[in-house]
């Protein structure tokens, strides 16, 4: 099993969509670039490097391929909305307008991408363990994906549920378009069943940025961002 990343947390996209929904409920949501250290972008970042060949699937705008255009990458983005996808352009080498659970695997070449990005995306698809499986061939020899999950065993879910509430919403964790809930535990059985082996994970939400590390950290963040390799590539 992959080892803890850093003792970081922040806010995820999940809860920055919460908000951002409560500020002004009469405006359609977009997701933006958030540069503070514990916020998922971050991690993300930081994981993917430097100079690499980046696969963005739900690129949405391109925020997150803006940042790795600056350290360098190139980037491929994969987008279903066409509003969306014509504002990644600017920041994409290319943008592929496709639902990203029906791409097929002979969309790219075996071994074009050293990383693919999985950025709040997975959580929407019903069957994300397939996508994962065909998506690896693009990896190349040394590859890996990074995987970003709201986690279900929130806090927040947890009091939730002790009131006798789980109601769907338009936002955040119950977001009514979330097909699939995951916690660590089922989070890391989605990669293993894709073939993956997780290198390392990295809680976000706040209290995990105040709360011992050691201290039910499951509980405490609303999201994690997995670094995984495929099976025969990882440490186990």
């Amino acid at each position: 099993m992959g080892e803890r990343l850093s003792e970081r947390g922040g806010v995820s996209g999940e809860q920055e969509r919460d908000m951002a929904a409560k500020a002004n409920p009469d405006t359609p949501f977009h997701y933006s670039y958030q540069p503070h250290r514990w916020h998922p972008h971050d991690k993300i970042i930081r994981m993917v490097g430097s100079s690499k060949r980046v696969l963005d699937v739900g690129c949405a705008s391109g925020y997150l391929a803006k940042q790795f255009k600056a350290n360098d990458c190139s980037v491929i983005g994969v987008e279903i909305n066409p509003e969306e996808a014509e504002k990644a352009r600017a920041y994409c080498d290319t943008v592929l307008t496709a639902d990203a659970k029906t791409v097929p695997g002979s969309a790219f070449s075996d071994g074009c991408f050293d990383v693919i990005v999985y950025a709040d995306v997975l959580e929407h698809m019903e069957h994300p363990d397939r996508v994962l499986r065909t998506q690896q061939r693009w990896l190349s020899s040394n590859g890996y994906a990074i995987v970003s999950l709201p986690n279900i065993a929130f806090l927040g879910i947890r009091l939730q549920l002790l009131l006798g509430r789980f109601n769907y919403r338009d936002f955040g964790i119950l977001d009514r378009t979330h097909l699939r809930f995951y916690t660590l535990a089922t989070a890391k059985e989605l990669l293993h069943g894709a073939q993956y082996s997780v290198k390392g994970f990295e809680p976000v939400g706040w209290p995990s940025t105040i709360m011992p590390s050691w201290l039910y950290p499951t509980v405490w963040a609303s999201g994690f961002v997995f670094q995984a390799s495929p099976d025969n590539r990882a440490e186990k």
